[in-house]
């Protein structure tokens, strides 16, 4: 995530590597959601409170914290494959919500890395397609006044490449500019 240097007040950019895979995409997006939301000021250990907040955003403790118990690598891929994040983030999150034991983290992830899973995990998660972003370039550039080419700029592309980064796909909108 990068504040820009040149404007005051634009908003954030947030660059993800499309090589990665979907269940990483989304807790690195929520990662630096967190950095640009909470460190404006310092912090004892800014990647632990990013972290954290990726954690809670996508795993919600409430929401999961019974799904957890009796945590076996099969049915971490499971929950992989309904809260869209990695079986380690899960084991962890199992871990932190205190629904598994030190013990049992541990095992599991002694497992996953016997099974290869540390780096390749079974069940892949697609990257998520941003169904908004039509309409939150939209509102952008008419509060900013800005062009698609000052976004594509902004972005360090041409207009062609953002066009066909960004704008693809989206039959039945056209954003002149």
């Amino acid at each position: 995530s990068q504040w820009s240097q040149l404007e005051s007040g634009s908003p954030p950019v947030f660059f993800v590597s499309d090589q990665i895979p979907g269940d990483r995409a989304r807790w690195t997006l929520a990662h630096e959601v967190a950095h640009v939301v909470m460190h404006h000021l310092p912090s004892d250990d800014p990647e632990r409170d990013a972290d954290e907040f990726a954690s809670e955003f996508l795993l919600p403790a409430n929401s999961i914290r019974r799904e957890l118990r009796n945590l076996t690598l099969p049915k971490a891929s499971a929950l992989k494959s309904y809260w869209k994040v990695s079986m380690a983030a899960i084991i962890r999150r199992a871990r932190t919500v205190k629904a598994i034991s030190e013990n049992q983290y541990d095992y599991l992830i002694k497992q996953m890395g016997m099974m290869g899973y540390r780096l390749s995990e079974p069940v892949a998660i697609a990257p998520e397609q941003p169904e908004l972003l039509p309409e939150i370039l939209s509102v952008y550039r008419r509060a900013s006044g800005k062009t698609i080419r000052d976004v594509s700029d902004y972005l360090g592309m041409t207009e062609s490449e953002f066009r066909s980064e960004f704008l693809k796909d989206l039959t039945g909108i056209r954003l002149v500019g």
